[in-house]
């Protein structure tokens, strides 16, 4: 599949417990995550899971916002989340992952992204 996707914290880290992260370059030809989301990663802490395996990865490229967070988002999602969804935006990608299930519908019926998650 070609296409741009863009990741939140849980995807990622579920992905690379199971060290299937390299998955993701086999399916997209841009796999990003927003700077929130790679800061929400790294401090996790060494014992994080999956954190090992995300900074092995050299393909997935750290984004920052060009434009402020939607103050809806900034106030009813986390900062991971809510960046998730700003970029979605601003690249006009095929997909984004989120997790949470209040941020997915948000994504998906107010701002008309496509989206699933790593969880039910």
């Amino acid at each position: 599949m070609n296409g741009k996707v863009i990741y939140d914290t849980g995807p990622i880290v579920a992905l690379s417990m199971i060290d299937r992260i390299d998955i993701l370059r086999d399916l997209f030809e841009l796999v990003a995550v927003p700077e929130e989301v790679h800061k929400e990663i790294l401090e996790g802490g060494t014992t994080n899971a999956g954190l090992a395996n995300y900074r092995t990865v050299k393909w997935i490229k750290v984004v920052a916002l060009n434009n402020p967070v939607d103050p809806l988002l900034r106030t009813s999602l986390d900062a991971g989340e809510a960046a998730v969804i700003g970029l979605g935006r601003e690249l006009d990608v095929n997909l984004v992952l989120v997790d949470e299930h209040k941020a997915r519908k948000i994504a998906r019926t107010i701002y008309g992204l496509h989206v699933i998650g790593s969880a039910i």
